[in-house]
């Protein structure tokens, strides 16, 4: 039962993150002028304003505290200037019983003018991070820059977060229904949410899985075949194999590949339909309902959990919200508590959602595919000597 109980506080957690939302464009075009810090009279003023966020950094921050079990820290800091542009850094401090990783990775991801950078030699510190062990050691004399991948010519990276859009759009009339009987305090951009009591909990958890019933058709329908194959693969297949056709030379040309092999093989994968071969590969592996329908058995089954919460419960539980207006953007702060077999289980996290944009380039140190031309080839003669 406890660890049920945990199960649904954490729905709890989840669900408050909708104060958090990307924001719409028509509604950005309607309201350019931010409001005064103070001018919020209620907290629902607040998620309508954060709604309409749509570009600037947000910073979340996690911190877990179980105890002999172990601690879990963990930040997020995303920035998107508005235009379709965005730069993701992560930091990362786990250390429990079975896992202990300590990595920070600064602008991991950008995306620039339909270019994708990925950091390898960040993604590098974190992978050896987590196995424990130096994965880097094989790419010892290389100076691992940013991998850069082209995005296909029909994809609007400015539409890229559609599928949170989706999920958060309502979410000031959900956050009413949910609310209801939780306790909420505060006046002039500064409240307070608290939940005293289990039907404080019940209303909540119940309203949140509604709200996931309600949204889950219109999130499925991101991922279908119809609105997937709006992306002319056959297009975007020629225009990687163009940009990395150069280092494809290369790279053949080390495993002593001729020219007129490299142009052959190009070609054929040029001439492949893939648009169609996608298409009935995402109808026969895709099952838009099936999934609806597995979301539909655990939302009841949240439903059916949440209605043996009672008073005794919680009492030496807590859940506590803060939200506020800044001049410029809002701070969201959260902390639970949470009493196992007398142990507190203590969970915060923080969001930061600022309108300051800093800029967002494309990085200069690229590492190209034939950059790898040492270590596949060492690669390809490692395996050729475990064949012979």
């Amino acid at each position: 039962m406890k660890k049920k109980f945990i199960a649904l506080f954490m729905i709890l957690v989840l669900g408050l993150t909708c104060f958090t939302a990307c924001g719409d464009k028509d509604e950005d075009k309607k309201s350019d002028k931010k409001k005064s810090a103070k001018s919020y009279e209620t907290v629902y003023d607040i998620a309508d304003e954060i709604q309409k966020f749509k570009k600037g950094t947000v910073v979340m921050t996690l911190d877990a505290d179980a105890g002999e079990s172990g601690i879990v820290k963990g930040t997020v800091n995303a920035v998107c200037d508005g235009k379709g542009n965005y730069k993701i850094g992560i930091a990362a401090d786990f250390n429990t019983k079975d896992l202990k990783i300590n990595v920070s990775a600064d602008d991991v991801i950008i995306i620039k003018d339909k270019m994708a950078y990925i950091n390898l030699g960040e993604i590098l510190k974190v992978a050896d991070a987590a196995a424990g062990q130096s994965i880097s050691d094989m790419f010892a004399n290389m100076k691992l820059g940013y991998f850069a991948i082209p995005l296909p010519d029909d994809f609007d990276t400015e539409d890229a977060m559609n599928v949170i859009t989706t999920f958060t759009s309502g979410s000031t009339d959900f956050l009413k229904k949910a609310l209801k009987d939780a306790e909420v305090t505060g006046e002039k951009g500064d409240f307070t949410i608290k939940f005293t009591n289990a039907q404080a909990y019940k209303t909540f958890i119940g309203a949140t899985a509604d709200y996931v019933d309600e949204k889950t058709p219109e999130l499925t329908k991101s991922f279908s075949a119809e609105n997937l194959s709006k992306i002319d693969l056959n297009a975007y297949v020629k225009k990687l194999l163009d940009y990395y056709g150069e280092d494809i030379n290369i790279l053949a040309g080390a495993f002593g590949l001729e020219q007129a092999q490299v142009d052959a093989l190009l070609q054929q994968v040029k001439a492949l339909d893939l648009n169609s071969k996608a298409k009935d590969a995402l109808n026969d592996e895709f099952d838009v309902n099936e999934l609806a329908s597995s979301v539909k058995k655990a939302t009841d089954e949240i439903r059916k959990k949440s209605e043996s919460i009672t008073d005794e419960q919680i009492k030496d539980s807590s859940l506590e919200l803060t939200v506020k207006a800044t001049d410029t953007g809002f701070k969201i702060k959260g902390n639970a508590l949470v009493k196992v077999d007398g142990r507190e289980v203590r969970g915060d996290y923080s969001i930061r959602l600022s309108d300051d944009v800093s800029s967002i380039s494309a990085p200069s140190d690229i590492t190209r595919l034939r950059d790898f031309k040492d270590i596949l080839q060492n690669l390809g003669g490692m395996l050729g000597g475990m064949m012979n």
